[in-house]
């Protein structure tokens, strides 16, 4: 049977021990050692760090004023309950999730083989453990884009403290853990019951940390999505950009809005943040890849120079630039001819890409 090392963090206070993953529940009866009650007006934040003997587990509300984490881990040769851990931890996290609203899913993906010995199991265990996680409703309800796969190296980056100077840290789950608790002291308790219990397995504390990395990198503190890249997939896509001085703030909604209501009744519209770490291309490409119509605006002179460089525009100081991208392919064309020509007449400007 499976056993946890949890950490639980309420408005009472912090709580870590130690017990069979069974014996945790999310409803009050007499055969849970221990109950959580789940507050069902918040939305959560939910990661998991998966493994064939030990897994990662974080629940978060978005102000971390509720914080689950759990290593949960198998301890047997038994081949028949190693072969029900995973389904263990699949039907877990069904009854930790039951009503509950997320903002967003975590797995943590699998490295390039080319670049990293990876076990042949890693992607059948993740491909698992997404297909688990997608029979539970909350996991089902999230949109596409609300659903993240990230590398190992990818979040540590997020955690690791470069000023303390150790060699081999990166790569050290038990130094990465330590950093996290630099930046959340409250888990402290939980990281020694680890060193102490294990002394080896922080997949929670990677939990915790995946969680931490993609609130931070992946969402504005308002929670707008950063244009992040999933896989980058081939073909043609518009893009069309279009000033509107402080005088046409009401012909934004019927200019640009109005035009592109049709994907608004689809659930093909969205709004996204540059992302400042990724070139202009690298942001129009990511956009093209979400396959909707992403609308995104210029905020800051880092922003609009490489748009001015890219569409070769006049700088203008007193207008806001709006882009919209949009694929335009066979399979998914989602800004065809007569929708860019509408929006051409409106005064905007179009440039097609075709990425090889």
């Amino acid at each position: 049977m499976a056993y946890a090392i949890v950490f639980v963090k309420t408005a009472e206070g912090t709580n870590v021990f130690s017990t069979g993953l069974d014996r945790i529940g999310f409803k009050h009866d007499p055969y849970y050692n221990f109950v959580f009650d789940i507050d069902k007006d918040k939305r959560y934040m939910f990661a998991i760090d998966q493994s064939m003997t030990s897994t990662g587990i974080c629940l978060a509300t978005e102000n971390l004023s509720f914080v689950f984490v759990a290593t949960v881990a198998i301890a047997t040769n038994d081949q028949v309950l190693r072969d029900k851990y995973l389904e263990d931890v699949i039907e877990f996290c069904r009854g930790m999730l039951e009503g509950v609203s997320l903002r967003f899913r975590t797995l943590e993906d699998v490295p390039p083989s080319k670049y990293s010995r990876v076990n042949i199991l890693l992607p059948t265990l993740k491909g698992y453990i997404d297909r688990g996680l997608e029979t539970i409703p909350a996991v089902r309800a999230l949109g596409r884009d609300y659903k993240f796969c990230i590398l190992p190296g990818t979040w540590k980056s997020t955690i690791y403290d470069k000023s303390d100077k150790r060699d081999g840290a990166f790569n050290n789950k038990r130094e990465i853990a330590r950093d996290l608790v630099k930046k959340y002291p409250a888990i402290q308790p939980y990281f020694e019951e680890l060193v102490k219990q294990t002394g080896h397995d922080y997949d929670g504390m990677d939990a915790f940390g995946m969680t931490l990395h993609t609130r931070l990198k992946r969402f504005t503190p308002e929670w707008n999505l950063v244009n992040s890249a999933g896989k980058y997939q081939l073909g043609r896509f518009n893009v069309l950009f279009r000033y509107f001085d402080d005088s046409e703030e009401d012909d934004i909604k019927e200019k640009l809005i109005i035009p592109l209501a049709p994907w608004i009744a689809c659930d093909l519209l969205e709004s996204r943040v540059w992302n400042d770490n990724a070139s202009i291309f690298a942001n129009l490409v990511m956009a093209a890849n979400s396959n909707k119509v992403v609308v995104m605006e210029c905020t800051n002179n880092k922003q609009i120079l490489a748009a001015l460089i890219e569409f070769d525009l006049t700088f203008d100081r007193a207008s806001k630039l709006f882009v919209v991208v949009g694929k335009n392919t066979a399979k998914l064309n989602l800004l065809s001819e007569s929708r860019v020509q509408g929006l051409v007449e409106q005064g905007f400007c179009v440039k097609t890409y075709y990425r090889e």
